[in-house]
């Protein structure tokens, strides 16, 4: 029998164990947080910053046609067509090259003395950075200190409503 065949009672051997990594985050930082491609907060409607980047260079595609419009309306035209395009390969480029960051969904909202290890939370409100949750502790003083992967923390009140989101990739 091979010497790395483990067996059990009766000589049958065991079946080898499996790890399973888990893909780490795109945005994965040294402490354990992840960088995210951030949100506009417009009340209660979230815009994706990458909508936001492709209506911020429509808006200056318009301003140079409008500039434009006199001497080339064409190349104005061209202009106003390829802007937001652009401008969203650009968002692309930073968040996947530069300033690598993962995209999230939002899941649900918890109380902080309800997360479970395991779960990805936002750290600072419904955007930002989220952090894994590796374990809570119950102070005695009405608080939940949350820690995260990576060694990270966060004390919130037991009743702090926290954003669970799902990372994308």
């Amino acid at each position: 029998m091979d010497e790395g065949v483990s067996v059990d009672l009766f000589g049958n051997p065991k079946p080898a164990e499996v790890v399973v990594e888990e893909p780490s985050a795109r945005g994965l930082l040294d402490d354990g947080l992840v960088r995210t491609t951030g949100w506009l907060q417009l009340g209660t409607h979230a815009i994706s910053s990458e909508a936001f980047c492709a209506l911020v260079f429509l808006v200056h595609g318009l301003v140079i046609a409008i500039a434009l419009v006199s001497a080339n309306p064409v190349l104005a035209g061209l202009t106003v067509l390829a802007a937001p395009p652009c401008g969203w390969a650009l968002w692309r480029l930073v968040i996947t090259r530069l300033l690598p960051a993962s995209r999230t969904r939002g899941a649900s909202t918890v109380e902080a003395h309800k997360l479970v290890s395991g779960c990805w939370v936002c750290v600072h409100g419904s955007i930002g950075p989220v952090g894994r949750v590796a374990s809570t502790t119950s102070g005695s003083s009405g608080e939940v200190t949350v820690w995260f992967a990576g060694g990270s923390w966060r004390t919130w009140p037991v009743d702090h409503q926290v954003h669970v989101v799902e990372l994308a990739d």
